[in-house]
C-alpha cells in the first residue's frame, strides 16, 4: 500500500483567489466537518472530473502548514505552525478525533517541519526544526511513543522533511541548516547514521522523497538548483540532476514520487520536471500551455490512481496529471486548499489544506468512473456483514463492532460508533461466531474488538471464540437496550459533539437511515422509549451537550413529551415521514442537501434490519446515505430523492430476498 508523503507549505495565504461560493461554504455554521458539507457543487472541476466533498474547519482557527494520512489507521494529521501541535481526524467520519500537543513532556516539537507515515507499524514520524528531534506517534492511540534527538543538543539540525524505506526500516530526515540526512531505524527507534554533503545534497535541502522499490532517495535543493539521488541501502550517492538544457531546470523545489510508473515530480521555477526514476534523467518538462500554473508550488502523487497533483502559487488552481501519459486532464479552478496536500491511498481522496480560511479540502476523483449499481450479499445476514466489511475496510483497522444479529437494538446504536472509531460492524449469532464473520475477523486483524450487548445478546463462549482474533476485547453492556446504547455512546463520544440522534428502541425502522447520517456527522444514536427518556440515557446526553438533538420517527414512536424534554438538555428538532421510507428520505435530504456533492448511495432493505445496520459504517466511507425500499418496489419517496441526488454508484446492500432483481433493475433508472 502506497503511504502518503506530505508536503510543505511555501507560499502566502491565498484568500483572494478562493471563490465566493467556497468562501460562504467555509464560513458557513453548516460547513464544519462532522455537521454538514455545505458544499456547492459549483466547485466541480471544469471537466467534471473531481468534486469537493467537505470543507473541514480547523479547531481554534488554526491553519495547516503539513499534513500526513494514514491510509491504516485511518487518520489524517494536520501540523500547524509555532506550537499550534497536530490536530487528528478521521477519514472515516471527517471529525476531530485528538489534538497532540506541542509540548516537550509528553506531546510533539514546536516548528513542525516534516512528517512521514510507517503505516505498517502505526507510526507518524514528526520532524521538529527548533527542537531539532523527530517525535515518534502511535496512529491507534494518538499518543507520542518516543522523542528522538537527531544529535547532540549543541548542534544544530533544521530538520525540514522526512521521507521512509518501509522494507529497509528506515527514515531519512532531512536537515538544512546542517546540510545532511539523518537516517533513523523505525524498529529501534533511534538514529543510526547520517549522510553528509558527499552525496552531493548541497547547501540548504529543501525536499526528500523516496522510491522504496528502488531503494533511492531523491532531495531537492533551491540554492544549489540540483536533485540529488543517493541509495538508501548505502548513502552512498548514485546522481545529481542540475539545472540547464534538458536538465532539471531553475530551483526545484518540492517533489513527489510514483514508483510504479518510474517517474519523479519535480517543482522547478514555471514549470514541473519530469523524471525517469530508472535512468535519473529529466524525460519531460511540463509548462503552463500544456495545463500547468504558471507558479507551480507543491506537487503530491496518488500512486494507486496513477496521478499527481499540483497545486499553483499565483492561479490558485490544482492541476491533475496521469503519471502513465504526463498529461494533465483536469484542473480545478480557484479551489480552496492549497497551502498543504496529503493523498488517502486507502481511497484516493485528496486533502488539500487552506491557510487563509483554516480549513481542508476533501477532493475525491470522478474521473473514469462509470455509473454501475453493486449488489453486496452473503448467504445470510451474518454473511452478509462480512461481505460489507471486506469491501470497505483494509486489513489493521483499529477496531471492529461486533454484535448479534438476532435483534436490532445493540447494532443501531453500534453501527454510528464503527463509523466513527474507523472499523466495520459486524453480526454474530448469540451463540457463535459464524463463517463468515469468522474469516472476515482473521482478514481484517484489527487492533481491538467491540462487543456490544449483554450475554444473552453475544454469549462468553462467543466472546472467548472472539478473544482469538484481536489482542484486546471489549464488551459494553448494560441493564437494557437503552443503557446499552448510553453505553457505547460514552465509550466513543467526547462532550460537545455536533448532533446526537435518538430513535425508538422499541422499532427499528426510522433509526437505520439515521444511524448512517449520526456516523456522517460525527454523533451517537441514542435509544428512547415512545414515552419516556431512560434515565442512562438522559445521563449521557447531559454528559455530551450536543449542539443539537435530531429526534428520528414521528410522535407515534417518539412523542411530543420525549421531544420536550428532550430540548432541555439541547436544541431539538424531529425528522419524520409518513412512514420509515419518508423518513429515510427526509433524512437524506437533510443531510445530503442539493450542495453535498455526493454520488454513490447505498440502497437496503425497510421490511429487516440487518442489512442498513452492517451498511452504515460502509456508507459513510464513501460520503453516501443510506435509503430504505421495499422489496418488490422503490417507494415513492425514495425515488423523489434518488432523481434530486442523481447518483453515479448505486450500492445494494443483502440479497434478493431483502432486494428483488425488479428493485435493483428499477434502481438503475436513476444512475447518472
Amino acid at each position: 500500500m502506497l503511504i502518503s508523503r506530505i508536503l510543505r507549505s511555501r507560499s502566502a495565504a491565498l484568500a483572494a483567489c478562493v471563490s465566493a461560493v467556497m468562501i460562504a461554504s467555509v464560513m458557513s455554521p453548516s460547513s464544519a466537518w462532522g455537521v454538514s458539507s455545505g458544499v456547492s457543487s459549483a466547485v466541480r472541476s471544469s471537466q467534471g472530473g473531481f468534486v469537493v466533498r467537505d470543507v473541514v474547519p480547523l479547531p481554534g482557527a488554526l491553519v495547516p502548514r503539513q499534513m500526513a494520512v494514514d491510509p491504516v489507521a485511518r487518520r489524517l494529521y494536520v501540523a500547524h505552525p509555532g506550537d499550534g501541535g497536530i490536530s487528528v481526524f478521521s477519514t472515516t467520519t471527517r471529525r476531530l478525533t485528538a489534538q497532540i500537543p506541542s509540548d516537550p513532556a509528553d506531546g510533539v516539537g514546536a516548528e513542525l517541519s516534516g512528517l512521514a507515515v510507517d503505516a505498517a507499524e502505526h507510526h507518524l514520524f514528526v520532524g521538529s526544526y527548533s527542537d531539532d528531534t523527530v517525535s515518534v506517534v502511535d496512529t491507534e492511540t494518538s499518543s507520542v511513543v518516543a522523542t528522538i534527538p537527531l544529535g547532540a543538543p549543541e548542534d544544530t539540525f533544521g530538520p525540514v522533511d522526512i521521507a521512509l524505506d518501509g522494507p529497509l526500516r528506515r527514515a531519512f530526515v532531512l536537515n538544512t541548516q546542517s546540510s545532511d540526512i539523518s537516517v533513523i531505524d523505525t524498529a529501534s527507534l533511534r538514529v543510526i547514521g547520517g549522510i553528509d554533503g558527499s552525496a552531493g545534497i548541497g547547501r540548504q535541502p529543501e525536499a526528500i522523497a523516496v522510491d522504496a522499490a528502488r531503494h533511492k532517495g531523491y532531495v531537492t535543493n533551491t540554492h544549489d538548483g540540483t536533485v540529488a539521488v543517493f541509495s538508501t541501502v548505502t548513502g552512498l550517492p548514485l546522481a545529481t540532476i542540475t539545472r540547464g538544457g534538458s536538465a532539471i531546470g531553475g530551483f526545484p523545489s518540492d517533489i513527489a514520487l510514483d514508483s510504479a510508473a518510474g517517474k519523479g515530480y519535480v517543482v522547478v521555477d514555471g514549470a514541473i520536471a519530469v523524471i525517469d526514476l530508472t535512468t535519473d534523467t529529466v524525460s519531460r518538462v511540463l509548462r503552463s500551455p500544456e495545463g500547468i500554473g504558471p507558479a507551480p508550488a507543491q506537487v503530491e502523487v496518488d500512486e494507486t490512481a496513477g496521478r499527481a497533483y499540483v497545486t499553483d502559487h499565483d492561479t490558485h488552481t490544482l492541476s491533475v496529471i496521469d503519471t502513465t501519459t504526463d498529461a494533465v486532464i483536469d484542473d480545478l479552478p480557484r479551489v480552496l486548499g492549497t497551502d498543504a496536500l496529503a493523498v488517502d491511498a486507502a481511497t484516493s481522496r485528496l486533502y488539500a489544506g487552506d491557510a487563509t480560511w483554516s480549513a481542508v479540502a476533501v477532493i475525491e476523483p470522478v474521473v473514469g468512473r462509470p455509473s454501475e449499481l453493486v449488489r453486496i450479499a452473503g448467504a445470510d445476514r451474518y454473511a452478509t456483514s462480512a461481505e460489507v466489511s471486506s469491501k470497505t475496510f483494509d486489513p489493521g483497522v483499529p477496531v471492529a463492532y461486533v454484535a448479534t444479529g438476532a435483534t436490532f437494538p445493540d447494532a443501531l446504536a453500534g453501527s454510528a460508533a464503527a463509523a466513527a472509531r474507523g472499523g466495520p460492524l459486524l453480526l454474530v449469532a448469540p451463540d457463535g461466531v459464524p463463517v463468515p464473520v469468522d474469516a472476515e475477523l482473521t482478514r481484517l486483524r484489527p487492533s481491538k474488538i467491540v462487543v456490544l450487548g449483554g450475554r444473552a445478546s453475544v454469549s462468553d463462549s462467543t466472546v472467548a471464540a472472539l478473544e482469538a482474533k484481536a489482542p484486546l476485547v471489549q464488551r459494553l453492556d448494560g441493564a437494557d437496550r437503552y443503557a446499552v446504547s448510553a453505553k457505547i455512546s460514552a465509550d466513543v463520544f467526547g462532550p460537545g459533539v455536533p448532533t446526537a440522534f435518538v430513535a425508538s428502541g422499541d422499532v427499528f425502522p426510522d433509526a437505520l437511515a439515521g444511524s448512517a447520517a449520526a456516523a456522517r456527522l460525527g454523533g451517537p444514536v441514542l435509544l428512547v422509549q415512545a414515552g419516556r427518556v431512560p434515565d442512562d440515557v438522559s445521563t449521557e446526553l447531559e454528559r455530551l451537550q450536543p449542539r443539537q438533538i435530531v429526534v428520528l420517527g414521528g410522535a407515534a414512536t417518539v412523542s411530543t413529551g420525549v421531544l420536550s424534554k428532550l430540548d432541555m438538555i439541547a436544541p431539538t428538532r424531529r425528522i419524520a415521514g409518513a412512514n420509515r421510507y419518508e423518513t429515510a428520505a427526509a433524512v437524506t435530504a437533510d443531510l445530503f442537501g442539493a450542495d453535498s456533492g455526493t454520488d454513490t448511495v447505498y440502497v437496503a432493505s425497510g421490511q429487516v434490519f440487518p442489512d442498513a445496520l452492517a451498511g452504515g459504517a460502509a456508507a459513510v466511507t464513501e460520503f453516501a446515505p443510506v435509503m430504505l425500499v421495499e422489496r418488490d418496489a422503490v417507494p415513492d419517496a425514495i425515488g423523489v430523492e434518488l432523481a434530486r441526488i442523481r447518483p453515479r454508484r448505486i450500492v445494494v446492500l443483502g440479497g434478493v430476498n431483502s432486494v428483488g432483481d425488479a428493485t435493483a433493475q428499477q434502481l438503475r433508472s436513476w444512475l447518472r
